[in-house]
């Protein structure tokens, strides 16, 4: 699936939503999770949560995840909170170059997927996942 600034925007409301149905709006929220896939509405859109430590710290992964017509899954937003070096990251597929976002490089490469879609990472240099939830709503505004 080709990711346009449209479809991230789509995504990118979609993920919140899918946030403030499990109530989860601070780092404080993301404690009583459990690893595994948070469902909302239905089977095709849902984020995987899964936490490991740090240094004795904890380290919150968040991915959106959506499922096409076409039955293909596509991860097109990652969240990640690191309290060992207090900073945050959002994640994204897209097929422009995003402002703010650097590419994520692989192998002397950027990070590509089979339709040309781009991986990108904006950092935040705090742990505060408000902040991660804030990027989502400018994601969301961009058309």
């Amino acid at each position: 699936m080709k990711i346009k600034l449209q479809d991230l925007a789509d995504f990118s409301t979609d993920f919140l939503d899918i946030l403030s149905y499990r109530d989860i709006y601070t780092a404080k929220d993301l404690r009583g999770l459990i690893k595994g896939n948070y469902y909302y509405k239905d089977r095709n859109r849902f984020f995987t949560f899964s936490e490991r430590e740090v240094n004795g710290k904890p380290f919150y992964v968040l991915r959106y995840n959506f499922r096409s017509n076409m039955d293909d899954m596509v991860t097109p937003i990652g969240l990640e909170v690191n309290f060992d070096t207090e900073r945050s990251g959002v994640i994204v597929l897209a097929q422009k170059k995003l402002e703010g976002y650097s590419f994520i490089i692989q192998d002397c490469a950027i990070l590509i997927d089979t339709f040309r879609n781009k991986t990108q990472k904006r950092v935040i240099p705090s742990s505060d996942f408000g902040l991660c939830r804030d990027e989502l709503k400018r994601l969301s505004k961009m058309r």
